[in-house]
């Protein structure tokens, strides 16, 4: 199963890059037009796919009776908090405006239960807080999914998704009052409304155990390609129907994002072992940090680079993109993976926590 979630690692390096492109490129070649320009302008979406690969990755990793919830909570603190702050000490250094309240909020990573204050510091890292709050939920939520049926399982999942979407749709119709508003802060970055994908997650990696065992696993999970699709646009039509204005940024494809994975992990070997080949393990390893470096990097160029930020932009973008992913890469290998280490060894014996949580590629 290890070998298969290699598989889905170089995944997140995609969805980082199309969140950069949705930030800093929408008007870049080859990103300004067509279909491509489309990916770029729905960038955001890719943070729905971190939040159920994390689920999927966590529930695959740690499918078992014995997890002691105090070292993971270690295992996850260890491995999201010293890149987060590390991004957040380069965002004060710029330096960028933020008033006391707001840097509590990101440190303590509560900034997105706060409206107004998701996106003051580090814009991009709003997303750490909803993780929080799945990793905070994971250990008693998969102890529940493992005692319940298939059948209870799909249910719980379906109800969950559904509702969040009406709810989310309703108030955007209703109560929105602009990007730039509380209004927006509670609709697109409230965590409750992001759990669904998370959840589906979880429940997709329980399901693929059963999938991946079958002799008929390809040809199944494209069938769960197509269902998961006609599900989403049946949904969708029907709110649109009754006057809501939909929008998917709270886990409206999170059915596809789910059979996509199940695809994946049934295609032939050779196309696995490119996948889960070293060089693209490492570029989705490193996402992380790209991910939450992008905002201070691209402040920093732009300070540093005025006169091709303005006259050259597309020199500069590719400029940034391509320092970003040499920091990430750098930066993951030379100060992420060792702190990780340092601090569940620590922290898990100040605990007198086992230490026998594995860490797999692409354990997010």
């Amino acid at each position: 199963m290890n070998a298969f979630l290699g598989r889905l690692t170089f995944f997140r390096f995609i969805a980082a890059v199309l969140v950069v492109y949705f930030h800093v490129g929408q008007k870049i070649p080859p990103m300004d037009t067509g279909l491509l320009h489309t990916f770029a302008q729905k960038g955001t979406l890719a943070v729905s796919f971190f939040y159920c690969l994390s689920g999927f990755v966590l529930t695959t990793v740690y499918d078992r009776d014995d997890v002691n919830s105090l070292a993971f909570w270690i295992a996850r603190f260890a491995r999201i908090y010293p890149v987060y702050l590390l991004c957040l000490v380069f965002c004060i250094a710029i330096p960028m405006p933020f008033t006391p309240a707001a840097l509590a909020l990101d440190v303590l990573l509560l900034q997105s239960w706060a409206p107004g204050y998701p996106s003051i510091l580090n814009g991009p890292a709003w997303s750490l807080s909803v993780e929080a709050l799945f990793y905070a939920m994971f250990p008693f939520l998969l102890r529940w999914l493992r005692r319940s049926s298939g059948l209870k399982i799909g249910l719980f999942t379906a109800a969950i998704w559904i509702t969040t979407q009406f709810v989310a749709w309703y108030l955007f119709t209703y109560h929105f009052n602009g990007f730039a508003s509380p209004s927006a802060d509670l609709i697109f970055y409230f965590p409750l409304l992001h759990l669904n994908v998370f959840v589906m997650g979880c429940a997709g990696a329980l399901l693929f155990k059963k999938l991946h065992g079958s002799d008929r696993a390809l040809m199944l999970s494209t069938v769960s390609v197509v269902v998961s699709v006609a599900v989403v646009v049946v949904v969708k039509t029907y709110a649109q129907s009754i006057g809501l204005r939909v929008f998917a940024e709270d886990g409206l494809y999170a059915p596809i994002y789910v059979s996509g994975m199940w695809f994946v992990g049934t295609l032939p070997k050779f196309i696995g072992d490119i996948l889960s080949s070293r060089p693209l393990v490492m570029l989705g390893e490193s996402s992380y940090t790209l991910y939450l470096l992008q905002v201070p990097l691209v402040l920093w160029l732009q300070g540093h680079l005025p006169g091709i930020y303005s006259t050259r932009p597309v020199l500069y973008f590719y400029i940034y993109l391509g320092v970003l992913i040499a920091a990430s890469l750098v930066i993951f290998l030379l100060f992420e993976s060792p702190a990780r280490k340092y601090l569940r060894i620590t922290l898990g014996r100040m605990a007198g926590t086992p230490q026998t949580l594995r860490r797999t590629p692409a354990q997010d």
